[in-house]
């Protein structure tokens, strides 16, 4: 299909087509967009439901948690999870239209659905949000272990590593070989790792949670020193907006998850969005409430500084620790598989694909064929995997903190690619009638995504510069 010329398929409706594995992957594993059909039609899917229910929470899992209590903090409980209900929502639509848009053009990612249905500029300013979206994510996951690491480790080793050293032998040996893993299914195992691991932090966050109200009492949620059930200035509110998108970026996997989904159809699909957001919305809530409830206004940015377990070597909370240390390193693929992919893609429409213009028509068009974007090799995926996970290192190691990256992420290029492109990509198809409910809900979370953007990067960075938004360890204004 052709910009503004996308076939009539069905929404329950799939066609045969190649997996974006080839794409993904660091492997010279022949299917790709290369095969012909018969090739293409004796490719079997592996994901099921469950499992891809699993990979899908796990895309949303990581770094961003940790923030989450930190939003609270700004914005008070009962607006926080105002705020948790509404992303969630808006989350799942735009999932819903990206998964009806990809069925109705046969486009089969993110970066081909916006060149086919708009054009090659389009695409341009696509593959640039989803490389600045996830490569501020893999920063996020690097700057998390490395409070983890420096919360639990630093004092263990007696002052001989330093929290920047841990960072890089850590990403080093476990990190980056992890960026370059085969495909997204095979990462459904320890996407039930990480799921278990991000429940027993509930667990543990809500147990310390509760010994402290038995033993100083509940706070009191109308003083403004404390917990709070209302946010001190709509300033808070503003700031807290993007940390909360940020923790429910999926959009970037969703095509890949589709994908790999047996005998994939929109109502399948839809089932996975909707277990996969319910999971990552009650494990939000909890591990917001509990916390919140606990350090009120203290609450640091990422959550797990605020336990100090150097100072209070609490079994509970060092299991938490390392356990989601795990959680963060496991996921930490689901930030390099689509930065490598539309990282990949920018790079061949911009500098390899001149001698294959061959009319005006092709250069509107990213096809699933021969003269489409092709399997990346072995060197290059290496090579941009490297580029990616080391590019993410170098920024972490100077980063003021991840509340600061959620923030400006978030407020920018997520919100982009979240809800503005989702909903673009449903008007131009006409994926609903004029006037009907989805219709309106399309045009709603265009405008909530561009002024959501638009207010909270003035916030943010109003923030940043003061230095408002830059949580110190509670730990260490404590020695």
């Amino acid at each position: 299909p052709v910009a503004g010329t996308i076939p009539n398929i069905s929404p329950n409706e799939v066609k045969p087509e190649p997996s974006q594995k080839a794409y993904e992957s660091c492997s010279n594993d022949p299917v790709g967009p290369g095969l012909n059909r018969n090739e293409e039609e004796n490719y079997e899917k592996k994901g099921s439901i469950r499992g891809s229910i699993l990979n899908f929470a796990s895309s949303m899992l990581g770094a961003g948690a940790l923030a989450v209590p930190y939003a609270f903090s700004r914005c008070g409980l009962l607006v926080g999870s105002a705020l948790l209900i509404g992303v969630a929502r808006a989350t799942t639509f735009s999932v819903n239209l990206l998964i009806q848009a990809r069925i109705k053009s046969g486009l089969v990612s993110y970066e081909e659905l916006a060149v086919g249905v708009y054009n090659k500029y389009m695409g341009y300013a696509v593959a640039a949000a989803l490389i600045i979206t996830c490569f501020g994510a893999s920063v996020a996951f690097i700057l998390a272990v490395g409070d983890i690491l420096e919360e639990g480790l630093l004092d263990v080793l007696g002052g001989f590593l330093t929290r920047q050293e841990l960072m890089i032998i850590f990403w080093a040996f476990l990190m980056f070989p992890l960026s370059m893993v085969e495909n997204m299914n095979s990462l459904r195992f320890s996407s039930g790792f990480g799921i278990a691991n991000s429940g027993y932090l509930v667990f543990a966050t809500a147990l310390h949670s509760l010994q402290k109200i038995i033993k100083e009492g509940f706070p009191n949620l109308w003083d403004y020193s404390s917990a709070t059930f209302w946010p001190s200035s709509v300033n808070g509110i503003v700031t807290a907006c993007p940390i909360i998108i940020f923790a429910y970026i999926c959009q970037t996997n969703v095509f890949s998850i589709f994908g790999e989904l047996k005998s994939g159809t929109a109502k399948k699909m839809e089932i996975v969005t909707h277990g996969g957001i319910t999971i990552i919305s009650i494990f939000y809530f909890l591990l917001a409430s509990f916390t919140y409830l606990e350090f009120g206004r203290n609450t640091n940015g990422n959550i797990l500084t605020n336990y100090c377990v150097q100072n209070d070597p609490n079994p509970l909370m060092i299991l938490a620790y390392v356990g989601y240390a795990c959680t963060i390193t496991m996921a930490y693929p689901m930030t390099t598989h689509p930065t490598r992919h539309a990282l990949h893609a920018l790079l061949y429409q911009l500098f390899e694909n001149g001698e294959r213009r061959k009319s005006d028509e092709e250069t509107q068009l990213l096809r699933t064929n021969d003269e489409s974007i092709p399997k990346m090799s072995r060197i290059r995926c290496m090579s941009l995997s490297f580029c990616i996970a080391g590019g993410g290192l170098l920024v972490a190691l100077v980063a003021p903190g991840i509340s600061t990256v959620f923030g400006l992420v978030g407020a920018t290029s997520a919100s982009f690619v979240c809800f503005v492109m989702p909903a673009l990509f449903a008007l131009k198809l006409k994926l609903a009638r004029r006037w009907s409910g989805q219709y309106i809900c399309t045009w709603l979370l265009l405008c909530g995504g561009i002024l959501i953007g638009l207010f909270s990067t003035i916030a943010t960075l109003k923030d940043t510069i003061s230095g408002e938004g830059n949580t110190g360890s509670l730990c260490k204004s404590n020695e």
